[in-house]
């Protein structure tokens, strides 16, 4: 029986650092409960378009650690550094770092899948679930909603403080394709991993199967 956070932090990432003068590369395992993606230095400039996939892929590209400590040659070095995502958690949590260097907002689109999203080769997938979504309203305020995904109607809610409403998440015409208004704003994403055999264990928010107390069930195996 896990609890409910233990579906957040079973993520690992792996660092892998080189030392460009002797060659030698140090590994370290990183636990994560959130994903947090930084947008590429051209962001910050113009609000491009671009993709969860892009900014992934920007994760874990090759860093420089400049004046790099090496153990083995006991020397300060160019260091060459980067992540990997080795373990898949049961629930990803994506957070997109939309501040930019002069604390405005990145306003960028940032297309992300309904299903399908493989973060790693091993060829497992997500299917979203839910988003958070922010609207600033000057420097460090802004409005947060709640977009969510129920397994029962398979439609998709808005909850907006108090008020919660069906909303149309996805274009018409193109299914699987979010709406731009809602790629311009989204925050946070979460997805559910797929299991082998295709099911998922989703708490469903809209579900009114409870235990007797009052309180939804949920488990996983």
């Amino acid at each position: 029986m896990k609890s409910f956070w233990d579906l957040f932090s079973s993520g690992r990432l792996t660092s892998t650092v080189t030392c460009t003068t002797c060659g030698t590369i140090s590994t370290t395992n990183c636990p994560f409960e959130a994903l947090l993606l930084y947008f590429p230095r051209g962001h910050h400039v113009s609000d491009q378009d671009c993709s969860v996939e892009d900014l992934i892929a920007h994760h874990c590209e090759i860093e420089d650690i400049p004046d790099f400590q090496c153990d083995h040659c006991n020397g300060r070095t160019l260091g060459k550094r980067v992540y990997a995502i080795t373990t898949c958690p049961t629930i990803l949590c994506i957070v997109l770092h939309r501040k930019k260097q002069d604390g405005r907002s990145i306003k960028s689109s940032v297309q992300f899948p309904l299903s399908g999203l493989n973060i790693t080769e091993d060829g497992l997938q997500y299917n979203l679930v839910g988003t958070v979504h922010h609207k600033p309203d000057g420097h460090e305020h802004g409005h947060y909603t709640s977009i969510c995904h129920s397994q029962r109607s398979h439609d998709w809610y808005l909850y907006d403080d108090e008020r919660v409403s069906h909303t149309q998440f996805v274009k018409k015409q193109q299914k699987g394709i979010v709406l731009k208004r809602y790629t311009k704003t989204a925050f946070i994403l979460f997805y559910e991993l797929q299991t082998h055999d295709g099911s998922e264990d989703i708490i469903d928010l809209q579900s009114n199967d409870t235990d007797g107390s009052g309180e939804s069930r949920f488990s996983a195996s």
